[in-house]
């Protein structure tokens, strides 16, 4: 049986949540930047705030969202 989701259901893509913590560390480091520091290293260090239990957090929020997604009931933050 096919189940509709939405082109893109951002909710059941865990990615999403791993991009946004490194995004937001990244914009506190930028924010706070004293002296010389280069993109790659803001990044490498937003990456690493981001940890295992972060990751099963997510993944778990996201097998709470699949019922929902299967039953083609739109998604309510």
């Amino acid at each position: 049986e096919l189940k509709f989701l939405s082109p893109y259901s951002y909710m059941l893509n865990p990615a999403e949540n791993v991009f946004s913590k490194v995004k937001a560390s990244a914009k506190r480091i930028l924010s706070g930047l004293v002296g010389e520091q280069t993109l790659s290293g803001v990044i490498q260090e937003s990456v690493g705030t981001v940890s295992q239990q972060d990751c099963a957090n997510y993944v778990i929020n996201m097998m709470s969202k699949l019922p929902i997604a299967a039953a083609g009931q739109p998604y309510v933050n």
